[in-house]
């Protein structure tokens, strides 16, 4: 893998992120919004950022290459007090740098901070079923399936995909 840094996000970072999101999107297959449907703006993408960065139990990440983002983490910290010891997990990864060990790189990060964040005790993420190489990713660092929800999502040649739900307890 060439050089990669993993940072904390700056506010500053939300446009870039928004981009490479929507990129990530537009290929429609690992998320289960679809580019048109897409409720994200670049104001929401600057919102979220600030929310994250300025919450206790929530943090983001990114990977930068050549100062151009190449990848992200999201640890979202449930905003109730039955929910605040959760934190909800979101990753992408540009193509380009996938299966180089960017992901486990940036859960191994999160997971460390995770570890350390007075909060939180378990992570949580859902995965469409048939992203085989995100499940192993995820199994590897201790995650276990909690759950699958059999045909929540439905692609456009009407073929159902099931939603795995993990869970990792700190």
């Amino acid at each position: 893998m060439t050089d990669i840094e993993i940072r904390h996000a700056l506010i500053g970072d939300a446009v870039a992120s928004f981009s490479l999101f929507r990129q990530i999107v537009s290929e429609d297959i690992y998320f289960a919004v679809s580019l048109e449907e897409m409720s994200r703006t670049i104001a929401r993408q600057e919102a979220l950022f600030y929310r994250l960065t300025k919450s206790p139990n929530s943090c983001i990440w990114v990977a930068c290459c050549n100062e151009e983002i190449v990848g992200q983490l999201a640890v979202m910290g449930g905003s109730l007090l039955r929910t605040q010891h959760v934190g909800v997990i979101e990753m992408f990864v540009h193509p380009d740098v996938r299966d180089q060990g960017l992901g486990a790189k940036l859960l191994a990060k999160s997971i460390s901070w995770c570890q350390e964040n007075a909060y939180l005790q378990k992570l949580e993420l859902s995965v469409i079923s048939d992203n085989h190489r995100a499940i192993a990713l995820y199994q590897k660092t201790g995650f276990i399936q909690e759950g699958c929800q059999q045909g929540a999502y439905l692609d456009i040649d009407n073929q159902e995909r099931d939603k795995l739900l993990m869970g990792l307890f700190l």
